[in-house]
């Protein structure tokens, strides 16, 4: 069965987990002491609200799709379920995360599940857009794997 799945929707959740993703690293830099971590903190932050930007101009340019689907609603219900899953999916998450936080490795891998669950949202992302739109989102997961590395990196610093 084909359904139409309005992308427009899925790039909003992509706003609203950039926006997430904001507050958290907002936040998270002024609880941490390691220079290094708190570095990283700001510049995650400020590629947030970079991502964020490139969403927001890609809103005016999606058309609904067409995906496959075993059961009517299947694809939005799984797409639903990635961002409600998403570390900072619901609103004032990364509030609730960081109140959770004891110390600067939990703000760390905090930071690493939200960049994990970026990356395979993502992906989802890419299959909806135009081609055109297709290497922005590309362009993104790049970005966002590169966040990853420089968090698992910190970590480790940290921990040894």
């Amino acid at each position: 069965m084909w359904k139409i799945f309005k992308g427009t929707e899925i790039v909003e959740f992509a706003v609203r987990i950039e926006q997430n993703g904001y507050a958290f690293y907002q936040k998270a830099e002024s609880l941490v002491k390691n220079p290094a971590a708190k570095e990283l903190l700001s510049f995650l932050k400020e590629e947030e609200q970079k991502h964020e930007k490139v969403f927001r101009e890609m809103l005016g340019n999606l058309d609904p799709i067409n995906v496959r689907e075993t059961y009517a609603g299947e694809y939005e219900e799984y797409l639903k379920a990635l961002v409600d899953n998403h570390v900072f999916g619901a609103v004032d998450a990364a509030e609730k995360a960081l109140a959770k936080l004891e110390n600067e490795i939990d703000v760390l891998n905090t930071a690493l599940g939200f960049e994990k669950d970026t990356i395979l949202f993502f992906r989802e992302l890419k299959e909806l857009v135009s081609e055109k739109d297709q290497q922005v989102v590309e362009q993104l997961i790049k970005e966002e794997q590169s966040h990853l590395r420089k968090l698992a990196i910190v970590k480790g610093e940290l921990c040894s």
